[in-house]
C-alpha cells in the first residue's frame, strides 16, 4: 500500500496558504474550494484541515499526498486553550511525519516572516529546515526561471537574515496563485493555477525524505485516545443537530454531547500542557509565536 506523504503549510493569514492547498488538491479538476481563504488579517482556517490527493505519474506510479492547512499568523483572537487544542490536533500527523513543509510568503519576505520562521524552527527543531521550502505565491513571472533567479538574488542580497534562512532550507519556489474573481469568468486564473500546480508537483516528486518530530509523536501518544473519542462525538453531534430543532428530547442529548466534547478538550489541553513538547519547546517561544495558531 502506497504511503500518503504529508505536506504541511505554514504562514500568516493572507499569504495564500489556503489557495495553495486548493491548487494542490485541484478538486474535480476544477480547483473547487475546499480550504476557505482568509479575509484580510482574519483567518477562515480556524481548524487544522487536511485533504488527500493523488498524482498520476506514468502508467503505474500514482503517489498520494495529504495537504495540511494550518490557521494563519496574526489571528490574535486565539487564546491558550485553542492553541493547546491545535497542537494536539497537529500531533496526529507525527507518526507518518511531514514529507515537505511549505513556508508560504506573499510579496517581500519581511521582518514578521523572519521572526515567524525562527520561531517555527524553535518549535519543530533545527532539522526541520532540511524539509522546508519557501513558497512565494504571487510572482507573475513564475514560469521564467531567469526572473525567478533574479528575485532569489535580490532577496538574499538585501538582508543577511533572509540569506541565512535561504541557506538553511531548500530555497524558494515562485508561483502565482491569484484569488478567484467573485463575478465573471475565472478560466484564465484556472490556467495560471494549472501551471503553478505543474511546477510545484514537479518539485514534490523530486523529494523523497520525511521529517518525523519525535516530541510531537510523544504528544500524540498522550492525546490520541482523547482525539479519537472527540472525533466520534463530533460526528454524533452533527447528526443530532440535524434533528434537534424538531425534538426537545434531542436537545437534551445534544447538550450532553457538547458537554462530553468540552471535557475531552479539557483533558487534551491538560495532556498537551504537561508534555515535554509544550514545556521544552512551546513555552519558551510562545510570547512571539502563539498568534500563528
Amino acid at each position: 500500500m502506497t504511503q500518503t506523504r504529508n505536506i504541511l503549510l505554514i504562514g500568516k493569514t493572507g499569504n495564500g496558504k489556503s489557495t495553495l492547498a486548493n491548487v494542490l488538491v485541484n478538486k474535480n479538476d476544477n480547483f473547487e474550494e475546499i480550504f476557505k481563504r482568509g479575509k484580510g488579517s482574519t483567518s477562515e482556517t480556524y481548524d487544522i484541515k487536511s485533504e488527500k490527493f493523488s498524482v498520476k505519474v506514468g502508467e503505474w506510479l500514482e503517489p498520494r499526498f495529504q495537504v495540511i492547512d494550518t490557521p494563519g499568523l496574526g489571528d490574535n483572537q486565539f487564546d491558550e486553550k485553542k492553541i493547546l487544542n491545535k497542537l494536539a490536533e497537529l500531533s496526529k500527523f507525527a507518526d507518518t511525519g511531514f514529507y515537505q513543509v511549505f513556508f508560504v510568503v506573499k510579496g517581500r519576505f519581511n521582518k514578521e516572516d523572519i521572526e515567524i520562521y525562527k520561531s517555527f524552527k524553535s518549535i519543530f527543531g533545527e532539522e526541520v529546515s532540511e524539509y522546508t521550502t519557501i513558497v512565494q505565491t504571487d510572482f507573475e513571472d513564475f514560469q521564467e526561471e531567469e526572473e525567478c533567479e533574479k528575485d532569489r538574488k535580490k532577496l538574499i542580497s538585501n538582508n543577511e537574515e533572509i540569506k541565512k534562512i535561504f541557506e538553511s532550507c531548500n530555497g524558494i519556489i515562485h508561483l502565482n496563485n491569484p484569488p478567484f474573481k467573485k463575478k465573471g469568468n475565472n478560466e484564465e486564473i484556472k490556467e495560471i493555477y494549472r501551471d503553478s500546480r505543474k511546477k510545484i508537483l514537479s518539485y514534490l516528486l523530486q523529494n523523497y525524505n520525511t521529517y518525523k518530530p519525535r516530541d510531537l509523536a510523544e504528544l500524540n501518544k498522550r492525546v490520541n485516545e482523547y482525539l479519537e473519542k472527540k472525533e466520534f462525538l463530533q460526528k454524533e453531534l452533527e447528526e443530532l443537530r440535524k434533528v434537534a430543532e424538531t425534538s426537545k428530547a434531542k436537545e437534551e442529548e445534544l447538550k450532553n454531547k457538547e458537554e462530553q466534547i468540552a471535557k475531552l478538550e479539557a483533558k487534551i489541553r491538560e495532556e498537551t500542557k504537561n508534555s515535554s513538547y509544550w514545556k521544552d519547546k512551546w513555552e519558551g517561544v510562545r510570547p512571539k509565536w502563539w498568534k500563528w495558531w
